[in-house]
């Protein structure tokens, strides 16, 4: 049960309650440890007592060994230093707000009326002209230094707009400081149209990227003592030793420890990748409850342990079924290497859409087909964990992707994050109050059954569509494809009957 504003919210009741104000969202803060999500605060200086940067996801040595091997920070087109500004965005290591800031070289001036404004940065390039980011970078962070000083107070959108260059630089000098020597190894990130990142071998296929998880090991091997789990390889294709048992009981490091130990003794020889993504599909969703499709959409709050799955699907697949089959696609000169595919790109759209979306029976549908299969299949069903499957599905599907494009549909779906994380599932549970720089993931104390009663909740879609589109009507939304977001939520709400 949660109170909002004297109301209790029971399980059969809805989610969303009616505002009569709606949050204006002038900054925007990241907390990327809740869902990947963007924090949207109300005033600019709402974020003034938080450590942004232990917030933030640090850079590893791997991270800017695998961007430096594709974007050289003092030779970069405009368009290769936005994506590269979006992988930074979208693994939590920039904030959204640093995100704008970049984007267009914000720096302030004073404008005729005497107060502060903001403006693009001159020689800010447009086209495919090649320049050097990082001393552009440098030259904003020392505009809005001097900016400042001339104004003899730290103005606190300033000092925010000061801070995300700082940040960027940082960054960008580490990912210098890692570029790769030739020749050697080289992992390349790319992003399979659900806002997760996936690493991908350069340099042979069937390398092992993962590494052993020792507090899994030891996790299970506790377990094991108790109820001793033999391992044998399997004998025949794709056979599942029947000797490892997932037990409704165990807990999530155990069914994922007890998946490694199956994944570590399947064989996939002569299957297809649909198969192949299929089997490995099939495993984690009855382990799971048959909730991978909310499971693996970085959407709303995750429940305990949820990343954890999420991530080592993605591992699992992406060395069964993903790097073989980019490098099929490099191969064929259908990509670059480091290059990231979108909805122009039909044919590799459609393949890779097929094969995620082959467990769910919508494989060698069109997009349309697999949209309107989905509406379908989930019409009627208004629970919390309905919507969250069926976001899954179609982003998983790549139905966004394929309506909006990379960047549109980024943006449209973190905005859809920020709302269901804050403006409802946070504020219904009154755990806005306790966010704070050493509390930013409150849900996290969430038990089973308080997760279980969330799910259960009756979800108001049309709330939250109402709420995106004025979100995006508004001035708040920086999003470049905004107006194209908005066509796109208005077939929305005439295509889902749900």
């Amino acid at each position: 049960m949660a109170m909002v504003n004297g109301t209790t919210f029971g399980i059969n009741q809805s989610l969303f309650v009616s505002k009569n104000t709606h949050y204006q969202t002038k900054e925007i803060t990241h907390f990327p440890s809740i869902s990947r999500t963007d924090v949207y605060a109300s005033q600019p200086d709402d974020s003034k007592g938080l450590n942004i940067e232990k917030l933030l996801k640090p850079m590893t040595a791997d991270t800017a060994h695998s961007l430096g091997s594709r974007y050289t920070i003092t030779n970069m087109t405009r368009n290769q230093y936005s994506s590269l500004l979006r992988e930074l965005r979208d693994m939590g290591i920039i904030t959204p707000q640093d995100f704008s800031v970049g984007y267009g070289g914000m720096i302030p001036y004073t404008d005729t009326k005497g107060k502060t404004a903001y403006t693009e940065a001159d020689g800010w390039p447009r086209g495919k002209e090649q320049t050097d980011f990082a001393e552009l970078l440098q030259n904003c962070a020392n505009t809005c230094r001097n900016f400042m000083s001339s104004q003899g107070e730290a103005i606190n959108s300033t000092r925010m707009t000061s801070d995300s260059y700082d940040r960027l630089l940082k960054i960008f000098n580490q990912i210098q400081e890692n570029v790769p020597e030739k020749g050697e190894p080289t992992m390349e990130i790319n992003r399979i149209g659900n806002g997760r990142i996936i690493g991908q071998q350069s340099i042979r296929k069937d390398t092992a990227i993962t590494q052993p998880n020792h507090t899994f090991q030891e996790l299970f091997h506790a377990r094991a003592a108790e109820a001793p789990v033999k391992i044998e390889s399997a004998a025949t294709t794709n056979a599942i030793p029947t000797d490892i048992t997932i037990l409704p009981g165990d807990s999530v490091e155990v069914k994922l420890e007890k998946l490694k130990q199956i994944a570590s003794v399947s064989d996939y020889t002569g299957m297809s990748y649909e198969d192949i993504y299929t089997t490995i599909w099939n495993r984690y969703n009855d382990a799971f409850g048959g909730n991978l499709p909310a499971i693996i959409c970085p959407m709303g709050p995750l429940a305990n342990g949820w990343d954890d799955i999420s991530n080592q699907f993605y591992e699992e697949t992406g060395e069964a079924v993903i790097h073989p089959l980019f490098q099929e696609f490099y191969e064929q000169g259908l990509l670059e290497k480091g290059e990231f595919y979108d909805r122009d790109d039909t044919y590799i759209m459609q393949r890779i859409s097929d094969i995620q979306s082959a467990p769910l029976g919508y494989s060698g549908m069109s997009f349309e087909e697999k949209k309107q299969a989905i509406y379908s299949k989930y019409q009627g069903k208004t629970s919390y964990i309905d919507f969250m499957n069926m976001q899954g599905e179609l982003q998983h599907s790549l139905v966004y992707m394929n309506e909006l494009g990379r960047e549109a549909s980024s943006d449209y779906l973190s905005s859809m994050n920020s709302h269901i994380t804050y403006d409802y599932v946070y504020k219904n549970l009154g755990l806005l109050d306790k966010m704070s720089a050493s509390n930013p993931n409150p849900h996290s104390q969430l038990t089973e059954a308080e997760w279980d009663a969330i799910y259960a909740w009756q979800f108001d879609s049309e709330t939250l569509f109402r709420d995106l589109k004025s979100f995006f009507s508004s001035g708040f939304s920086n999003s470049p494809s905004r107006f194209e977001i908005l066509e796109f939520l208005n077939n929305y709400e005439k295509e889902d009957k749900r």
